[in-house]
């Protein structure tokens, strides 16, 4: 086989092939295991944020219905003289009720679910990268023995961990980013 870098060439002993490939097997297994976890977070992901915004219609909806029980009710006891219930203010309390409105609920199942998709999305690069590392590599040593597919595979492995570096750079940077904040926040409490 070929370096790729020089003209010369280098072999792999068979304890060394052994080993890459054991850990090939393994990383193609994580991959498809992964790509199934990513299905499944991607259905789960659409059918929570569609319940959740079908929850909001039917908070509002019940919401409605029991305010508008309230006005009959005060209605009635105005008509038939009793008393007590005539200064109530009915809008205050839907005002009070509210708390999350059927318009919020349906903008937060689809905040929860662009949020997974996106997750779904990130999750799903350096997966690719391992399952291309796994078949790339499987292929070259169990098949042709082509340096250039090998080469390929290795070159997936790299840019694997080249995009989980950069993903732990950027949460160790929010994380910083946070104790910085809140630590701010706590001096001026």
């Amino acid at each position: 086989m070929t370096d790729g870098t020089t003209s010369g060439t280098s072999v792999l002993s068979h304890a060394d092939a052994e080993a890459l490939r054991g850990t090939a097997k393994w990383a193609r297994f994580l991959a498809i295991v992964n790509f199934v976890f990513l299905g499944l977070m991607l259905l789960f992901g659409i059918f929570a944020g569609s319940m959740m915004s079908k929850m909001g219609s039917i908070a509002g909806a019940a919401q409605e219905a029991q305010m508008e029980q309230m006005r009959e009710l005060q209605e009635q006891m105005q008509g038939s003289g009793m008393e007590g219930m005539e200064d109530v203010d009915l809008e205050a309390i839907q005002g009070m009720q509210g708390g999350m409105n059927s318009g919020a609920m349906a903008m937060a199942g689809t905040m929860y679910t662009i949020v997974i998709l996106i997750a779904v999305a990130i999750a799903f690069f350096p997966t690719l990268l391992l399952f291309q590392f796994g078949t790339r590599t499987l292929k070259a040593l169990d098949g042709s023995g082509d340096a250039a597919i090998l080469t390929a595979g290795l070159n997936a492995h790299r840019r694997y961990y080249k995009f989980a570096g950069i993903i732990m750079i950027i949460a160790l940077s929010f994380m910083a980013l946070g104790l910085l904040f809140g630590g701010l926040g706590a001096m001026m409490m």
